[in-house]
């Protein structure tokens, strides 16, 4: 298929264009003796409150505690590290340009407004368009405007359920019973688990690796809850101080989806997750008295 002329000047004129606006930019654009090779200079281990401020108005904020980081909204719920961690990298992120603000036409750059704002401590990120050659991104800090990689955007863009920490149960609280659709496994005042309605057939051991799953668990993937009108049945677990989480069985097969209502997230477990979330069927030889020691 033959190339027309108009689309071989079409083209050239496209390239000259992107071509002077990476001159103009890179061109105009130094680094100064105060101005690192990174986005900014912040220390990423100092940082206690993030804060992500997208274009439609959503909002969601993180803060630093005791217990490490957790969502304080739109939902309060404790943060998975991983991705947090990748969220606070953005800012020692690579520079490979930088042009001072004064004087910049920032809707050039899709910097006015900008398509998403990342707060650190206060400092603002704003993150613009995309330069057309190299696809990186334009993300202005202060009074600079930086080129970083696109791949940083995704980073910065990050999906509420994402930001959901996988674990079931929050650290700093004890379990005290975990009500399951066919029996209630609850700690007495001496810390031993007992199991109703009894059953000489579930062995110590069996309550307790059960309730050890429950604590340690964390799910293969958090998602936004997405009713579909089937409730398998529901399991409780009351912690203290003062605390009980409802969780929705929305699937068994094949995988285990359990949903929390309060929150709008749903967590997916493998079906080898799941069997150890459940009471296992008893084996005909099995001793035991449902008591833990």
């Amino acid at each position: 298929m033959k190339v027309g002329s108009r689309a071989w000047i079409n083209l050239a004129l496209f390239v000259l264009l992107a071509g002077l606006a990476l001159f103009a930019f890179y061109g105009t654009g130094k680094e100064s003796p105060e101005q690192s090779s990174t986005l900014t200079v912040i220390d990423p281990g100092k940082i206690s409150q993030i804060r992500i401020n997208h274009r439609d108005g959503d909002v969601i904020s993180l803060v630093k505690g005791g217990q490490g980081w957790r969502l304080n909204q739109p939902i309060n719920v404790p943060a998975n590290s991983e991705n947090v961690q990748r969220l606070l990298e953005l800012v020692r992120a690579p520079s490979y340009a930088q042009l001072d603000v004064r004087g910049v036409d920032l809707a050039k750059y899709k910097l006015d407004p900008p398509d998403l704002n990342v707060e650190f401590d206060g400092l603002e990120l704003a993150f613009g368009g995309t330069e057309p050659l190299e696809g990186r991104r334009y993300v202005r800090a202060g009074q600079v405007v930086h080129l970083i990689d696109d791949s940083r955007y995704r980073d910065a863009n990050i999906a509420l359920a994402a930001l959901v920490s996988p674990a079931l149960l929050p650290a700093g609280f004890k379990q005290v019973e975990i009500k399951l659709p066919d029996a209630t496994i609850s700690r007495a005042e001496d810390g031993r688990w007992t199991v109703a309605p009894a059953s000489e057939d579930l062995s110590a051991d069996v309550i307790r690796r059960l309730v050890d799953e429950w604590q340690r668990a964390e799910a293969r993937s958090v998602e936004t809850y997405a009713p579909n009108g089937k409730v398998l049945g529901e399991i409780v677990v009351r912690l203290e101080p003062a605390a009980e989480l409802r969780f929705e069985i929305v699937a068994r097969e094949p995988e285990l989806i359990l949903a929390r209502h309060d929150i709008g997230m749903q967590y997916h477990f493998t079906a080898d997750q799941a069997r150890r979330l459940f009471l296992q069927e008893p084996s005909k030889n099995r001793q035991g008295n449902g008591q833990s020691p």
